[in-house]
């Protein structure tokens, strides 16, 4: 695939130990089917004789979720045909801001030092960091910029992602980090100034909530026992 935004497609048709005549055609629904031909620049057929396969390459810009193209390869024996839905390609190297991911650790609190996490899982893509002051211009962070985007990849575990370092996080400059497909690209903003004043990690804050809360039964079970030994000191007495 090429570009982002419209979908452009190559579709590769081959047929292999055969010489045929590789040919696509094009239907719009039910519609009636036309060969696609020279000169219209939509198919570019090739022939490897030393691999012993025939093919045609199809090629789609601003591709039609209602076209539906056939690759059909004929000999002076037998014909066969096999379809092809450009769009639905497309629509399946598509991206969207559910596959990131956005953790964070604060490596410096009194400073404001902050390494974030931006990871997609399941998607082979390249992931980026840019920075933003305020409303001006976006320009990606390379070296040596302080703050910087080190890429990662465990492949076997289908993560790809960046970590960006932060230091001194100026409250004014926003981050955005951005994953790309051959189809589209989204991004995830982050300040991570915000999170220094939230205080510590999303994993040490609900630590904190469950020993709060912890804290708070232990005080009312401790209060609650008190109240039984008074009323039952008043009963003795009484």
């Amino acid at each position: 695939m090429t570009n982002r935004e419209p979908c452009h497609i190559n579709v590769f048709c081959a047929v292999h130990g055969i010489k045929a005549a590789v040919s696509w055609n094009i239907s719009h629904g039910e519609g009636t089917v036309a060969q696609l031909q020279f000169p219209s620049l939509h198919t570019v057929p090739y022939f490897d004789e030393y691999k012993g396969i025939s093919g045609s390459v199809l090629n789609v810009s601003r591709v039609n979720p209602e076209l539906t193209y056939s690759c059909t390869a004929k000999t002076r024996f037998s014909t066969a045909s096999r379809s092809a839905t450009p769009w639905e390609y497309c629509q399946q190297g598509k991206i969207s801001s559910e596959n990131i991911n956005i953790n964070y650790l604060i490596t410096d609190e009194e400073a404001c030092s902050v390494n974030v996490f931006c990871t997609v899982y399941g998607i082979r893509v390249p992931v980026s960091w840019n920075v933003t002051h305020g409303v001006g211009a976006v320009s990606q962070l390379t070296f040596p910029h302080i703050e910087y985007g080190t890429s990662f990849n465990e492949e076997n575990k289908n993560i790809y992602g960046a970590v960006l370092e932060v230091h001194n996080a100026d409250p004014e400059l926003t981050y955005s980090c951005t994953a790309a497909t051959a189809t589209n690209a989204t991004s995830i903003s982050v300040r991570p100034w915000e999170y220094c004043q939230q205080g510590g990690t999303l994993r040490d804050r609900s630590y904190t909530i469950e020993n709060t809360i912890r804290l708070v039964l232990a005080v009312c079970i401790l209060l609650s026992g008190s109240l039984l030994c008074y009323c039952h000191i008043n009963t003795e007495l009484n």
